[in-house]
């Protein structure tokens, strides 16, 4: 086993390529009516867009109720890893559910 600490003095072509995570990219959307972007896998991105299909709305008014629901993380989370969060506690219900369930509102915080 590779004690993780040497991958910080290690030039990049030395560290194995499954030590290396996945690439984040920039995704555009439109919140509130301004353009905006959020980083984020093309694995998350894409659960993402399949969870509003799922829900029969659109990407944007998913991440309009993700913005208005992050009120919850006390830590002042970026909108992109309210994303990532919400995506991930989605697919701990289950992928069937959070793939074929009928929409539900978010909780929102009041």
């Amino acid at each position: 086993m590779t004690d993780v600490a040497s991958f910080d003095a290690a030039p990049p072509s030395t560290i194995p390529a499954d030590a290396t995570a996945p690439a984040l990219r920039k995704h555009s959307i439109v919140l509130s009516g301004r353009k905006t972007s959020i980083t984020m896998t093309d694995r998350d991105w894409a659960l993402l867009k399949g969870l509003a299909a799922a829900r029969r709305i659109g990407i944007s008014e998913l991440m309009f109720d993700i913005d208005i629901a992050r009120a919850r993380y006390p830590d002042g989370t970026s909108l992109s890893e309210a994303a990532r969060r919400f995506v991930r506690d989605e697919l701990a219900k289950g992928v069937e559910t959070a793939a074929c369930a009928p929409a539900a509102p978010l909780e929102t915080v009041s």
